[in-house]
């Protein structure tokens, strides 16, 4: 199988749609000329990629659809050619043609457009890095992008992170509970959650759920914790509840036993609280509070606190602002994220880092994160501003 067919077609339906090929000239690969009046309607649906198109090819002016693909043979690779659905396709655009032959059911041709040619120079470059999988496709292009529109984008993909940690939470939400308890296991769950990073996610989650109903039970904090590691099942040998955690490739200070313990003691601490300690105006001073409670070995790392707060603490404080109709707690919560430096790993950074980008623009941004894992990495350019200032340029 082609390297072509695992990468989206995304991009090029951004070219067609905004118009971007030299109308001047533009002709299918048996040399007739193509003028177009209307690019149709984007189809989300199964069918062609584009409904409703008016093309003039050759003398004939062609009412119908348009399917987009990286090279002609991707029409026979998905079936296209015994499909009903593109019978109405009356134009095939593809970056590459490869000499394939390209027929509807009925054994009809289609004209084929290469749209290569009929690119500017710094579409056409970018589009060849965008298929080099172990490149940012904008990185050829470093000296010529606008620092200006790679901070607006790591702002928009920051405010997006934060809607999506925020949702992230809320799937935590146990609605059989009182408001006020389903907020606090909500925020357990979710520091859990993230104690767990990267590994061990998903069985802190569940012992969370397991520990959440038995915070009464304990009088001490010291015996709550030995309760969440027994619970764990991490001192019975060779049992299934052993086996659900993985050790291999923790760190000392990152092993489950480790984790567990300071979750718990997070957990206690935080349920000590009177619930009115949490309806609060501003929600950093009391996780300032809450860390003086704790002892240096129930400490996470500096970077671990930070991304705790970032990720957990500040987004549910957002959700309890909108619970409890607080403007002020809501406003608080999103600009103290919208202000923080939060120290990343390095590792998740190294795609910025090998392209060139400046690193005082990126290394605390957490918009960064978002950004190489919601447009980076599943190439969605086209939604991208550094995208339109490579092209522009």
């Amino acid at each position: 199988m082609s390297r072509d067919y695992s990468y989206p077609e995304e991009l090029l339906h951004w070219v067609w749609k905004t118009s971007r090929l030299k109308s001047e000239h533009l002709e299918t690969i048996s040399g007739e000329q193509v003028t177009v009046f209307d690019t149709g309607i984007s189809n989300p649906a199964d069918g062609p990629d584009f409904l409703n198109a008016r093309v003039q090819i050759g003398s004939l002016q062609w009412f119908g659809d348009v399917e987009i693909h990286w090279r002609t043979g991707d029409w026979n690779h998905h079936n296209h050619h015994t499909d009903t659905n593109y019978n109405r396709v009356i134009l095939h655009l593809v970056w590459n043609h490869d000499d394939s032959e390209v027929t509807r059911h009925d054994r009809t041709s289609i004209p084929t457009l290469e749209i290569k040619p009929f690119l500017s120079e710094s579409l056409q470059a970018f589009l060849e890095r965008y298929r080099q999988p172990d490149l940012l496709p904008c990185s050829s292009h470093i000296s010529y992008i606008s620092q200006a529109a790679f901070e607006n984008q790591l702002n928009k993909a920051k405010h997006q992170y934060f809607e999506q940690k925020v949702n992230d939470l809320l799937k935590f939400w146990d609605a059989s509970l009182p408001p006020s308890m389903a907020w606090r296991q909500m925020l357990a769950v979710g520091l859990f959650d993230a104690f767990g990073i990267p590994h061990n996610r998903r069985p802190l989650r569940e012992l969370a759920h397991h520990l959440f109903p038995q915070l009464n039970n304990s009088t001490r904090k010291e015996d709550f914790v030995s309760l969440a590691i027994k619970s764990s099942g991490l001192r019975s040998e060779g049992s299934t509840e052993q086996n659900r955690w993985n050790h291999k490739g923790c760190r000392p200070s990152n092993q489950p036993k480790v984790r567990i313990g300071q979750a718990a003691a997070y957990l206690w601490e935080i349920h000590k609280f009177p619930f009115k300690d949490f309806l609060v105006k501003d929600p950093m001073p009391l996780w300032n509070r809450l860390h003086r409670k704790l002892t240096n070995t129930e400490l996470p790392g500096r970077q671990t606190r930070d991304i705790m707060c970032a990720t957990v603490w500040l987004p549910s404080f957002f959700i309890l602002g909108n619970l409890f109709a607080s403007t002020e707690l809501k406003s608080r919560s999103y600009e103290h994220w919208k202000n923080r430096d939060t120290r990343l790993p390095k590792s998740l950074l190294e795609p910025f880092r090998s392209s060139g980008f400046p690193a005082a623009s990126y290394q605390k941004s957490l918009g960064a994160i978002y950004q190489l894992r919601s447009y980076c990495r599943p190439r969605h350019c086209d939604k991208c501003k550094v995208f339109k200032s490579v092209i522009s340029s």
